[in-house]
């Protein structure tokens, strides 16, 4: 089980990975892509059209909880955006210890480190995304670890939510002279 979360947007990539799982390889592989966004039409006609429909759970805007729930429930993160920041998809799912797959762009390596709590690929190589998610699919040992060191990653530098919330509140006393 595959998740994305984000916008249904062209820079988000979900066409990129709609024609990677589109190999005969992810006949057993379920993505839920939860979001909404303008390109979700054509989303769906790509879907249609690669034959892959009913491997896709199109699950619409999710609360903070349910998008947990569903990275609980999941195997692998996906972000195959074109541009992005620093986002925090990936701290949630790491979070969760979930391994991810995301593309190499913004601020991305410096959450996901290569080969230890995921994977990166160049953006838009779509043989380079479809051979990283096999690796992940057909060893369940390495997405545990992957995952595992994941969540110790985010532990241990102080992104959970808990030293996020303590360091706005810092910044707000400071900001606000108390």
């Amino acid at each position: 089980r595959i998740v994305f979360v984000g916008s249904l947007i062209p820079k988000k990539g979900v066409q990129d990975l709609l024609l990677a799982l589109s190999s005969k390889e992810f006949n057993n592989t379920v993505l839920d892509l939860v979001g909404e966004g303008f390109f979700a039409d054509d989303l769906h006609k790509l879907a249609d059209g690669y034959n892959i429909s009913k491997r896709i759970n199109w699950r619409g805007l999710a609360t903070p909880k349910q998008v947990a729930e569903m990275m609980q429930s999941s195997d692998i993160l996906c972000l195959p955006s074109h541009t992005e920041g620093s986002p925090n998809v990936v701290k949630e799912a790491m979070s969760c210890g979930l391994p991810v797959v995301a593309s190499r762009v913004g601020g991305v390596p410096d959450l996901v480190t290569d080969g230890v709590t995921g994977f990166l690929f160049e953006i838009g190589n779509i043989d380079e995304l479809r051979e990283k998610l096999i690796l992940l699919i057909q060893d369940i040992g390495l997405r545990q670890t992957m995952g595992e060191n994941g969540r110790k990653k985010i532990l241990d530098s102080g992104m959970d939510w808990n030293s996020t919330a303590e360091q706005f509140d810092q910044i707000f006393r400071f900001v606000s002279g108390a």
